[in-house]
């Protein structure tokens, strides 16, 4: 049974499954691109990115077995300033951050038992962190992909 989590988890955070690759989500899209509103949306994508990495950090900390409080996390800046935007570096290491998440969480997997529970939480068990996980990133890769073909940007 453990296999067949494993499997499904890793295909999940690979898109097979469920949309796309997020590497091909997220393909060409650059600083620019990345910066601009579209149609009164509430973010752009380089703030939906930010979002799921701050999320995604803290995911993978509490899978790592690190005791998160989820109240200082939603309280947490989840959104880039517009002074950190205008840093072309930031998006690039933004990605790299994202794209890395996604790889250790693939690689914890092997590692982790899918039944521990974590401190004042006890109903997070590995198992609800990862499918929070992916939830949250498909959820806002949806949004990114929307916005992007809404700008016309070629990426697939």
């Amino acid at each position: 049974m453990k296999e067949q989590v494993i499997e499904a988890i890793t295909s999940g955070l690979s898109g097979k499954w469920i949309h796309i690759d997020p590497k091909s989500a997220l393909a060409n899209l650059t600083p620019n691109n990345a910066r601009i509103k579209t149609n009164n949306a509430a973010h752009s994508s380089w703030e939906l990115i930010h979002h799921i990495v701050i999320w995604q950090d803290a995911l993978i900390d509490q899978i790592k077995g690190a005791s998160i409080d989820w109240n200082e996390i939603e309280k947490k800046d989840n959104w880039p300033t517009n002074e950190s935007m205008q840093d072309d570096s930031n998006f690039s290491n933004l990605l790299n951050r994202f794209f890395s998440g996604m790889d250790e969480a693939q690689k914890l997997l092997k590692k982790v038992d899918f039944t521990s529970t974590y401190g004042k939480f006890p109903e997070l068990s590995v198992i609800k962190l990862y499918l929070t996980l992916l939830q949250h990133t498909s959820y806002h890769l949806g949004q990114i992909i929307t916005i992007r073909k809404i700008n016309g940007d070629k990426f697939i």
